[in-house]
């Protein structure tokens, strides 16, 4: 009975542990320690539920709970089944010992692995315990990150089933990779016999291949183990069918053992017999693939061992491109054997030009050689078929150096026959042609000295006769005369006609140039000079090829972007601007006109664009003269055009920082273009911590920031600037609390919120009518304080009956009295006069 009082007594108490999440009291009062996070929720049952009386803590009441440690040690293999034959749970795991404690610590370092049925050995030894236990205690309630060292098995899969590219299907899918791998090397000495284990033996090159080169079907996953195809498709089943539907239906059964071996894939003992094409001359020294590869009838290089077409051009293709032509006297002009044979195809050729074609070889066309003629129309082609002989005999071979002006003077005799014959170019058939041709009906008539040359001067080039010439746009100029300007003017000029400058009466004097024509117009200063050529077209290193060589004139300038200033005048600016103006045009500032005076610069290109007052500063005073001098000039200083990089409105590259490095280099988070000062000049929101209202905006920034403009660290407290003006003497602090900064005199102090409320006449008086000392607070609240001398003599008040003027008297007029004068004389009153009784 006394037993379940106590429990009752003590169940609120157990229950608000339980809420608290402390220590409950039945276990304080009974348990050696508190138990640890885990085992919390136990504190509140009953102790035998763990606890055997007088005999501990017995293995079965910790497995009736831990169900997994239980299946583990019923397998046998694992480490608590090896541990439980030696210990109970309670000698490794301890308990009453405080929330915190770790009744499962593992020291990575002295743990023996061993026990736990797998034991470490070669390559296993070489991992951290956290590289196999990844797990973590995230469903523990407490050191969740830690490793969760329970729950791995000792198969590899467990570990490395990422690895495994087997995908055994069968008897083998339930093994363990030990079975054939080891611990030493996964891929090393692997126990496995392919000719044992399997019904397909490895012989010669298969022997030597690794198991992914045919277990991987040609490179792609997955892998595979088992081949029930193999029976039926043979080779098949790893190889792909290289030949294809080429072959006859004897050899489509997928035994490539008919003609290739394990040891080698070529195939040297086929013996071309039965085929209706017998290989003789040439083509017995041939191999398979030079006759069985066909690419060029919609194959890709495949080979063809069957349906091959046994004519000629079938293989060697239509060499002299006759298709389909046939002839009188030879029949199929592609019957390769009527001129060719099997020894060789340039060997004994049985051809006849004169007889076999319509164009026989007469004159200087029997020295020709074939492929003069016959020339390539592709890489292995030529061209052996001119059906245009007919209209153009010459011209199908021979390109005519006449223009078509020249033919029209020719009247009929349009073809080159009518006047040439093929014993000689020049063996005219009509002697009169040379003598009555005139040279000014063609694209160039003969003037100037050019009347003094002969035909060959100009129509002999390298031993043969030229009447063709490319450079027609040019005059042809170029085709007699060789430039010797080449390294002197631009390409723009090279491109011209050597007649734009000479003629053909003198080569000098030259006409005289238009400068205009060039990228460079003459104008202002420069008119000076105009005549004066070798100003500018200095004579320079440049030898000219000329008989003999000589020094040339400089035509060809280097600053065609920079509007060649740079040429013949020094830019000093280069150590003075920056690089991005410094490799400007002189035009940018300059003129031809005058040097000196400038057209207006854009300063706004600079990285300092001029907003504000700046755009009324002069140049000088920001760029002012430094000590350096102009070599052309040494007179002049330089004056500073390149400053410091300015990334963050550094204004004090040319402004005295009066704030010292107090509010850093950006002067712009204060200050403005439009001016300094705070007349407009102001902006940003640096004043946003101490808003500045009413007189404070009128006032100059150094009225209140006197210590050297000192701009950080000013208080906001009235008191540090109006210490002066502050007329309570430090006892009010937060002047704001009844003052504003728009008017001083009007506070917000109400009289009515105090222990003495303003009435009557107190009303209408000053704050130091009554606070006169400069103290608000702790002033009396009762009259004589302040009216003992307005006490009246008679009757003397100078008594203590007296002490107290409210009885009698009233805020608002102080002589008359409360009540009135009727109820003046009453007992309270006569005893407070003593001398009138």
């Amino acid at each position: 009975m006394y037993k379940f009082l106590i429990l009752m007594l003590l169940l609120p108490t157990m229950a608000d542990a339980q809420k608290k999440d402390v220590e409950g009291l039945l276990n304080k009062l009974l348990a050696p320690g508190p138990l640890m996070e885990g085992h919390k929720k136990l504190e509140n049952t009953d102790c035998l539920d763990c606890h055997e009386p007088a005999g501990g803590v017995p293995d079965n009441r910790c497995l009736k709970c831990h169900d997994d440690i239980k299946k583990s040690i019923a397998r046998g293999k694992s480490y608590h089944a090896r541990s439980s034959r030696k210990a109970n749970c309670v000698q490794c795991h301890k308990d009453h010992k405080g929330r915190k404690y770790n009744s499962v610590f593992v020291n990575q370092k002295t743990f023996d692995h061993n026990k736990t049925g797998f034991p470490l050995t070669n390559a296993h030894a070489k991992p951290k315990c956290a590289d196999c236990h990844t797990k973590k205690r995230t469903k523990k309630p407490i050191r969740r990150n830690e490793i969760r060292y329970f729950g791995n098995i000792s198969e590899c899969k467990s570990c490395h089933a990422d690895d495994d590219i087997h995908y055994f299907i069968g008897k083998y899918k339930k093994k363990d990779c030990n079975v054939c791998h080891s611990t030493i090397d996964w891929d090393k000495g692997v126990k496995w016999n392919h000719n044992k284990e399997t019904r397909h033996i490895l012989l010669g090159n298969h022997a030597k291949l690794s198991c992914q080169k045919c277990h991987v079907p040609r490179g792609k996953p997955p892998v595979k183990y088992k081949w029930p195809d193999l029976k039926q498709e043979k080779c098949g089943s790893c190889h792909s069918d290289y030949h294809g539907d080429n072959l006859s239906n004897k050899f489509q059964n997928g035994d490539c053992g008919n003609c290739h071996n394990q040891n080698t894939w070529k195939n040297r003992d086929f013996k071309h017999k039965g085929i209706n094409f017998p290989l003789l001359g040439q083509h017995a020294r041939n191999t398979c693939e030079d006759c069985h590869t066909k690419a060029d009838k919609g194959y890709d290089k495949k080979k063809l061992w069957k349906g091959l077409d046994p004519n000629c051009t079938s293989c060697h293709g239509d060499f002299h491109l006759y298709a389909n032509q046939k002839s009188k006297k030879r029949g199929s002009l592609n019957n390769c054997r009527m001129c060719h044979g099997d020894g060789g195809f340039k060997e004994g050729i049985k051809f006849n030009h004169d007889k076999d074609t319509a164009f026989p070889l007469i004159g200087e066309h029997k020295k020709v050689e074939c492929n003069d003629c016959h020339i390539k129309v592709t890489k292995k082609k030529r061209k052996y078929r001119f059906p245009e002989y007919r209209k153009k005999t010459c011209e199908t071979c021979h390109t005519s150096p006449h223009s078509e002006k020249f033919f029209r003077s020719m009247g009929n005799r349009r073809r080159c026959s009518s006047c040439h014959s093929p014993e000689g170019w020049r063996v005219f058939k009509d002697k009169s042609i040379v003598s009555t041709f005139n040279h000014d009906d063609t694209r160039f008539p003969l003037t100037g000295a050019h009347k003094k040359q002969t035909c060959s001067s100009c129509h002999r080039i390298n031993g043969k006769g030229v009447y063709k010439f490319p450079n027609a746009n040019k005059k042809f100029c170029l085709n007699c005369h060789e430039t010797v300007h080449k390294r002197q003017f631009t390409k723009r000029f090279l491109k011209q006609s050597c007649a734009l400058c000479h003629t053909t009466t003198a080569f000098k004097p030259r006409k005289r140039f238009n400068h205009n024509l060039t990228q460079f117009k003459i104008d202002g200063a420069h008119n000076k000079i105009r005549k004066q050529c070798s100003k500018c077209h200095v004579k320079s290193n440049l030898t000219i090829p000329t008989k003999p060589p000589r020094k040339g004139q400089l035509f060809k300038f280097q600053f065609a972007s920079k509007g060649y200033c740079e040429h013949c005048h020094n830019n000093v600016h280069k150590k003075q601007f920056h690089r991005k103006f410094a490799t400007k045009s002189c035009k940018a500032c300059h003129s031809t006109s005058s040097f000196l005076k400038k057209p207006p610069f854009n300063h706004n290109q600079t990285r300092w664009v001029l907003e504000g007052k700046h755009r009324k500063v002069k140049c000088n005073d920001c760029h002012v003269p430094t000590r350096k001098r102009f070599k052309e000039s040494p007179r002049r200083r330089m004056g500073k055009y390149i400053f410091k990089i300015n990334k963050v409105n550094e204004c004090n590259i040319c402004h005295a920082d009066i704030h010292k490095p107090t509010r850093g280099k950006d002067c712009s988070q204060c200050h403005t273009p439009g001016g300094w000062g705070s007349g407009g000049g102001v902006g940003g929101s640096f004043h946003a911590q101490s808003m500045l209202i009413g007189a404070h905006n009128f006032l100059s920034c150094n009225q209140c920031h006197t210590n050297g403009r000192r701009l950080e660290g000013a208080s906001e407290n009235c008191i540090m600037c109006h210490a002066k003006d502050d007329h309570h003497n430090g006892a009010l602090v937060r002047c704001e609390t009844c003052h504003s900064q728009q008017i001083w005199d009007v506070t917000r102090f109400r009289h009515s919120n105090s222990r003495f409320p303003l009435q009557g006449i107190h009303r209408t008086l000053e704050c130091g009518a009554c606070h006169n000392t400069g103290i608000y607070e702790g002033t009396p609240e009762n009259c004589i304080s302040c009216h003992f001398s307005d006490a009246a003599t008679r009757p003397s008040h100078n008594t203590p009956n007296y002490t107290n003027c409210e009885e009698c008297h009233s805020q608002y007029t102080f002589k008359q009295f409360t009540g009135g004068g009727l109820r003046l004389i009453t007992p309270a009153f006569l005893k407070k006069i003593p001398d009138l009784k």
